[in-house]
């Protein structure tokens, strides 16, 4: 059985990931990578294909995709990046559906002491680890401090450094460079050892879905409608699951709809 050959682009080389036909290419957030290398090996037990996975920022990706920069599939890890993708006209809204769910959590590390309970008295800390403005986590983390009513007390008071990636602000937390900081609920799955979760944010606090979509950005890969295919299957969703993800409620109605309209297409074709 061939091996696939999977090829990890840091963010930054994007742009030498050209279109190849007979090669299938995801680009996805870097929170997901982990559980993607695995679904990626169990599909390849039945489909050998040499895919490329490139990781890093959403709003990266997308601005290269934006930018014509050659994908055959996209998953970041916020709606606002398809949303975007389709009001541009780049896809269209029938190739994406929600995928996964995640949670947005305060952490801080496992041996450092904090006054800190919560998102509400977050401001008690001396310094606080956040996602820059306008990549998801970051504004996952503002949309819940203003709620909350201290964006405005933390930014004035406290030390605030700002990261590219979620994956960073969890690694400020791990070499203390922050007491405590905003991330994924799945990044601490990945580091129970090292860091661990303070709280959840209060309720209706955070009001925008903290939802993974897949997008079909390349519809004449190879591959690139089976490897969606199979992302649906119980096989694949199991391993998301395993890394803390939950499945989004709509994903077998949205899913089930972009199916039926490539058949309704593909019969009108050959009709």
């Amino acid at each position: 059985m061939k091996k696939i050959l999977i090829i990890l682009c840091a963010a930054l080389m994007l742009a030498g990931c050209d279109s190849d036909s007979g090669k299938l290419k995801i680009y996805a957030a870097s929170g997901i990578k982990e559980p993607l290398l695995e679904v990626i090996n169990a599909y390849n037990e039945d489909s050998p294909v040499e895919i490329t996975l490139s990781t890093g920022s959403s709003d990266y990706m997308a601005d290269s995709i934006g930018g014509k920069q050659s994908c055959d599939i996209f998953i970041p890890d916020s709606l606002k990046q398809t949303d975007e993708l389709t009001d541009n006209e780049i896809i269209g809204e029938e190739d994406v559906f929600p995928y996964l769910d995640n949670r947005v959590v305060l952490i801080k590390n496992l041996d450092t002491s904090s006054k800190v309970t919560g998102f509400d008295n977050a401001n008690q800390a001396k310094s606080i680890a956040m996602g820059k403005a306008g990549i998801p986590i970051g504004d996952y983390a503002r949309e819940i401090l203003i709620n909350t009513g201290n964006l405005e007390d933390i930014l004035r008071n406290i030390k605030v450094k700002e990261y590219a990636s979620d994956e960073e602000v969890v690694d400020a937390i791990i070499k203390n460079e922050a007491e405590i900081g905003v991330a994924y609920a799945t990044d601490v799955a990945l580091h129970t050892d090292k860091i661990q979760a303070i709280s959840e944010p209060p309720k209706d606090t955070l009001n925008t879905p903290v939802t993974y979509p897949v997008a079909l950005i390349n519809s004449d890969a190879p591959y690139a409608d089976d490897f969606i295919d199979y992302l649906t299957t119980q096989e694949a969703t199991e391993i998301f699951e395993k890394y803390g993800f939950s499945i989004n409620e709509n994903v077998e109605i949205q899913y089930s709809e972009r199916v039926n309209n490539n058949e309704t297409e593909a019969s009108d074709q050959n009709g």
